[in-house]
Formats: structure tokens, sequence, C-alpha cells
């Protein structure tokens, strides 16, 4: 599953675009928060900013790694257009 955000040249722009990331993983502000150990205000408040975020840059990149492991892929502009997208499962031996 693909889904292709526009974003600048701010992470946050990728994490709280109009449908938001952590619908991919069914996540919550709540579980977003808890994940990221950021409150569940910075969170809320950063998705309905409708570009660029107030957010530090230590919760940007708090944010961006837990959905990382949470499976989320950032895509760069050389591939499509930058997005993101699920992660594929790992194949079973």
């Amino acid at each position: 599953m693909i889904l292709t955000i526009p974003c600048t040249e701010k992470s946050s722009d990728f994490l709280f675009a109009k449908f938001g990331t952590r619908a991919l993983i069914r996540w919550t502000a709540e579980d977003l928060a808890r994940h990221s150990a950021v409150s569940v205000t910075t969170v809320r408040r950063a998705e309905l900013m409708p570009s660029a975020t107030a957010l530090t840059r230590a919760n940007d990149q708090a944010i961006r790694r837990a959905l990382e492991q949470a499976g989320i892929e950032f895509i760069d502009a050389e591939g499509g257009g930058p997005g993101v997208r699920l992660r594929a499962p790992p194949a079973e031996k």
C-alpha cells in the first residue's frame, strides 16, 4: 500500500499531511504519542497545522522514528515522488 504525500524540506510535512501517516498503521494520536514519547497535545497540534508545524527537531525525529519502527517507510522524491508507504512484512521461511 502506498500513500504519496506532498513534502517539503521538513519531515513533519510527511508525518502530518491531510490523511495522516498514522492511519496506515491504524494508530490513534494517543498511540503515536505513547510510542514516540511526545505529548498527545503536540501530536494533535501538529496534525491540525495546514503546512509547516511548530514541532521541535527532537519531537519531529521522535515521531518519525516511532513511525519507522512501526513499519512506515519514507519515500524520497527519486522513488516516484515523495511520500510514505507501509513496509512489506518479511517473507516467511
